[in-house]
């Protein structure tokens, strides 16, 4: 038996066909196929050409709701969701600092990530208590280079059991390790520090939490109009603690390049603050305390700008109606994603008014009377003896089955007679007025109201200027 080029015996090599010297019938047969095969091949071929015409005809003329953006001639556009953002009048002297626990990194920092990716904010520093990378964003210890005095203080055995476990691999929000919040307090005077020195050419050093939201666009529009970045100004929300001033952390800060070359310039010490740091509860409060003694004061501004509230929480009311909102907090990633995409609906060129949040979250969630609902009422309060005492004879009051005034209705009328009153609610002991207006959440057995007819005044009547 011989063996074939490809290896095997000639008795079981392929042979084609029409290469067969054995039959003669066999050629003949295929000889007669020939017509059929090129029949066959030339309606294949035809309808392969009829189809492609056809869909790629019915492509290019069917209707598309594509964004705006997207170049129309060419469907494969609809997919580039990134796009670059547009430049931020102000941004490019701005720098963007971003705080967040080493406990929550994960659960707060990802949504941010992308964000950054989709607002122009060139000049950004992100700070944590562990160093790491995420989505090509660099984290920064900062507590990295505090003093050997502080680092081998039992306030941050904390710290080095957060450093240890992270470099196993392990994920600190599950390690649930106590501490973490007080470890807070020790990263504002080195992250303020290492901003100004890395950055010291900045206009504006804008700071917030990864629980928070920064309008950042409007914010920088607003510092680019209407102040002068070579005066010290420090803006916040204002908190007083010890008789010293200062800016709320999580509702955002502003500085001013001023205020912190007054601050930083040499010679500064991070270390002459060792002990003020261990016994302070307040990060915030000791930045503040830090930049007092060079002679930088917090800005008193009589409007709440900077807001540490939640979307549901904020207190809206006559004065601020009109009022630009730079900051949110005590947000959830989720919320953070929400305003985040509400954002990029809006005019850039506007400013973002408190008028313009109630709008969008508040209204169409409230109404005369809301049970189970918890509008957060803060104002004067009444129990529940004295206000069915109050109105006892009152015919504008609904009874109940006992013949007792109502006290939804009772408290509803309390609140109508002061002229400034907003909203009401009735808890298992006592009725609330108040003079501010609030969505709230959801809470059983507690009553709410607002009055619709004066919010509805408030939005008809107010012209507000963008």
């Amino acid at each position: 038996m011989s063996l074939n080029l490809f290896g095997r015996s000639e008795e079981y090599a392929y042979t084609p066909a029409w290469a067969s010297t054995k039959s003669k019938a066999s050629k003949a047969n295929l000889i007669r196929m020939v017509p059929f095969v090129l029949v066959a091949v030339f309606v294949i071929c035809g309808t392969f050409s009829f189809l492609y015409h056809t869909s790629n005809t019915l492509w290019h003329t069917q209707e598309h709701n594509w964004p705006a953006w997207v170049d129309t001639t060419n469907p494969a556009e609809y997919l580039k969701t990134a796009k670059q953002p547009l430049p931020v009048p102000g941004a490019d002297d701005s720098l963007l600092m971003l705080k967040t626990g080493a406990q929550v990194i994960w659960q707060r920092l990802p949504i941010h990530m992308i964000r950054l990716k989709e607002i122009y904010a060139p000049n950004r520093v992100i700070y944590s208590g562990v160093d790491e990378v995420i989505q090509g964003e660099p984290v920064i210890d900062v507590l990295a280079n505090v003093s050997q005095k502080l680092q081998k203080h039992d306030q941050f055995k904390t710290y080095h059991t957060q450093k240890e476990l992270y470099q196993q691999g392990v994920l600190l929000s599950d390690a649930k390790i106590p501490g973490g919040w007080d470890l807070d307090k020790f990263k504002f005077i080195p992250m303020y520090y290492h901003a100004y020195k890395t950055h010291p050419n900045m206009k504006w050093y804008i700071f917030y939490e990864a629980d928070s939201f920064c309008f950042w666009n409007a914010l920088n529009r607003w510092l680019l109009a209407n102040f002068d970045h070579n005066v010290p100004w420090y803006m916040g929300s204002r908190n007083i603690l010890g008789g010293t001033l200062f800016g709320h952390g999580g509702s955002g800060v502003v500085v001013s390049n001023a205020a912190m070359k007054m601050t930083f310039e040499e010679p500064f010490n991070m270390d002459e603050w060792d002990d003020a740091a261990l016994k302070t509860c307040c990060g915030d409060a000791l930045i503040a305390e830090v930049m007092a003694k060079k002679g930088v004061k917090m800005w008193s501004e009589p409007h709440a700008r900077f807001q540490g509230e939640q979307t549901w929480g904020i207190r809206h009311q006559p004065s601020e109606w009109c009022e630009p909102i730079f900051t949110l907090h005590h947000l959830k990633p989720n919320e953070v994603s929400m305003l985040h995409e509400w954002e990029k609906t809006l005019d850039p060129s506007k400013p973002i008014l408190y008028r313009d949040l109630y709008e969008k979250f508040v209204h169409n969630e409230i109404s005369e009377l809301k049970t189970d609902w918890n509008n957060l009422s803060e104002g004067a309060k009444i129990d529940h003896a004295s206000l069915r005492k109050q109105y006892a004879n009152n015919k504008e009051v609904q009874r109940d089955d006992k013949g007792q005034p109502n006290l939804n209705s009772a408290c509803r009328l309390k609140c109508s007679e002061q002229k400034d009153c907003f909203q009401w609610q009735v808890t298992d002991k006592e009725c609330i007025v108040n003079n501010k207006f609030r969505l709230g959440q959801k809470k059983e057995g507690v009553t709410s109201g607002w009055m619709m007819d004066r919010i509805n005044h408030l939005r008809e009547s107010s012209s507000c200027r963008s």
